[in-house]
């Protein structure tokens, strides 16, 4: 699979993900765009700060996507976790 498709692919599933959301919870369009620039954010920084950093910034993101991939599942594991935590914490406050 190719890196555009690739992104294709992730980029549709966030919007699936969040376009029934919307829908069940009748949101305004302002607040459903705002939710999807949050959610796509991560995804949009790195070709950002690639634009506005010139040629010194591309070794920069070969490093971190080098990094990233080598600790990808420690990276997975801080990221349930966290997520685990903040559900648990928010569950445990709404009882």
């Amino acid at each position: 699979m190719t890196a555009a498709v690739s992104e294709t692919l992730s980029a549709g599933a966030v919007l699936a993900a969040v376009l029934p959301l919307a829908v069940g919870a009748a949101m305004s369009p302002l607040v459903l765009v705002l939710q999807v620039r949050q959610l796509l954010a991560p995804a949009l920084l790195p070709p950002c700060l690639v634009l506005a950093s010139g040629r010194r910034g591309e070794p920069m993101l070969e490093r971190v996507g080098g990094w990233l991939n080598s600790h990808q599942r420690q990276v997975s594991a801080v990221l349930c976790f966290l997520f685990a935590a903040l559900l648990t914490i928010n569950g445990l406050a709404r009882l």
